[in-house]
């Protein structure tokens, strides 16, 4: 088992909530393979929505509710450029 992978299963057996082990999940990630945003979020398969559990550098305009809520399950969520406005 690699160093990330023993983390990460770390964090996954932990006895913190849900969104302390999302959020230190990130910031594992993050410090192998470094990223300018993400999101984490629970799939509600039997009404389709997401739940945010947590988010790292996202801007307000993708954070906002009404629009999470709106991506189907089937698809992935709109990818920011590197032009995009934070």
């Amino acid at each position: 088992m690699s160093v990330l992978e023993l983390e990460l299963t770390e964090i996954a057996a932990s006895g913190v909530g849900l969104r302390q082990r999302a959020r230190a999940f990130l910031a594992s990630l993050r410090e192998r393979a470094p990223f300018d945003a993400a999101w984490m979020a629970l799939a509600d398969t039997e009404h389709p929505r997401y739940t945010t559990v947590t988010d790292a550098d996202l801007g307000d305009s993708v954070r906002e509710p009404s629009r999470v809520r709106s991506w189907p399950l089937t698809s992935r969520p709109p990818e920011r450029t590197a032009g995009s406005a934070r």
